[in-house]
């Protein structure tokens, strides 16, 4: 195949990432989805052999250290992979992370960097999303990142909705990366 899809993903730190993970956890087991690693999309497309993801990365991360998302609030969209997120706002050194990446592609794709941190992936009607929405209590003003990580789906033919497929080949600390 000459290209395979790939992802870059922000993840939070520790404290963070269990409090989501929970709440992830939570929301797939009533509404009938998959829990996911929380994660903010970097940048996703496709990559060439040409292309040493590992090395993108860790170039594209240095110099820059652990970083602190504002949380905006809560939204929902009609995207599956969009469906119900924190919407978060955007903050330079994850714009540069994107725009580096992008720049160092063999084929980049016009990836729109759109801060936001997903909670359930599910075809759900737009009210339920609402009635969700509303019985959530967001404690969190934001949300700090330290890690990075290079995700790609097991099964390019069945892509990224084999969400328990997902795999995490190459991570790198936001805080180590500048070494």
């Amino acid at each position: 195949m000459d290209s395979q899809p790939f992802s870059f993903w922000l993840l939070p730190g520790d404290a963070e990432r269990t409090q989501l993970a929970q709440l992830i956890r939570d929301l797939a087991a009533r509404h009938g989805s998959r829990p996911f690693a929380p994660h903010v999309t970097i940048y996703g497309g496709v990559h060439t052999p040409q292309d040493d993801l590992p090395e993108i990365l860790r170039q594209a991360v240095r110099g820059l250290g652990p970083m602190a998302l504002r949380v905006r609030g809560l939204d929902c969209t009609d995207q599956f992979f969009k469906s119900l997120f924190i919407d978060l706002a955007e903050h330079p050194a994850l714009t540069l992370l994107s725009q580096r990446v992008r720049a160092a592609l063999a084929r980049p794709v016009d990836y729109q960097l759109q801060p936001h941190l997903s909670l359930i992936y599910a075809d759900l009607p737009a009210a339920d999303k609402r009635r969700i929405i509303d019985s959530l209590s967001l404690d969190l003003e934001e949300i700090r990142f330290d890690e990075v990580a290079l995700v790609t789906p097991a099964d390019p033919a069945r892509g990224w909705h084999d969400i328990e497929g997902w795999q995490f080949p190459w991570r790198c600390r936001l805080d180590d990366a500048s070494a």
